[in-house]
């Protein structure tokens, strides 16, 4: 399924009332990036990682995780320091990939929310733009339980992903899923594909030149 929704659409929504989990994923091993690990290169005077939970809190979510992983020691101690009262949890399985991480988070949300999985990459979305994606969520999630993804007109995948409350239990008792695109896969029957081309929502950095051509726009 896929819905189409513009700027205006969140103007409708009483984002005060809606109530929603994040979980940031920072797990990873940055692979691509070579020796340096990517949540920690400069932006915008703090940090690709930094500049990421600035705007995810600057936003009207409820409980927001951030999930550590490689070097996990070295980001919590940025993160205490910029945000104390956020919570963390580590992911001692961080090699094994997303979901490991997913799953990380979700067993430390205690609430009965739908929630967003984030990436700790993707500085480029403002807080204006968490709020679209969750007013659009909320918009369709009333007709039936769903999970939510940006897709942009020309088949591109974006982030983040919204799942309603409802995927929580299952999510955490398959022991099959490897990977972020087998999730989806295996709950294809829920996705509904927003359509949007705001270009923050599939601007990640993944390898050194990803990061110098993302500086030299800025």
């Amino acid at each position: 399924m896929t819905v189409k929704f513009g700027l205006q659409h969140i103007l409708k929504t009483d984002l005060m009332a809606i109530k929603m989990d994040v979980i940031i994923l920072a797990a990873g091993l940055s692979k691509r990036m070579g020796t340096k690990n990517k949540l920690l290169l400069d932006f915008q005077k703090s940090t690709i990682l930094e500049s990421t939970i600035s705007n995810i809190l600057k936003s009207t979510f409820q409980k927001v995780i951030v999930v550590l992983g490689h070097e996990g020691v070295k980001l919590g101690r940025i993160i205490e320091r910029s945000f104390p009262n956020i919570e963390m949890a580590y992911n001692s399985n961080y090699q094994s990939g997303q979901v490991s991480s997913v799953k990380t988070g979700l067993k430390v949300l205690d609430s009965d929310f739908p929630f967003m999985v984030a990436l700790g990459d993707m500085p480029f979305i403002d807080s204006k733009e968490y709020q679209i994606l969750t007013s659009v969520f909320f918009d369709n999630n009333i007709k039936r339980p769903s999970i939510l993804r940006p897709f942009s007109s020309d088949g591109r995948v974006g982030n983040p992903v919204v799942f309603d409350q409802s995927f929580k239990a299952a999510l955490l008792a398959n022991k099959d899923l490897e990977t972020s695109k087998s999730m989806l896969q295996k709950n294809k029957g829920a996705l509904v594909k927003w359509e949007t081309n705001v270009p923050s929502y599939f601007k990640d950095i993944d390898t050194f030149s990803d990061y110098k051509d993302m500086i030299r726009k800025i």
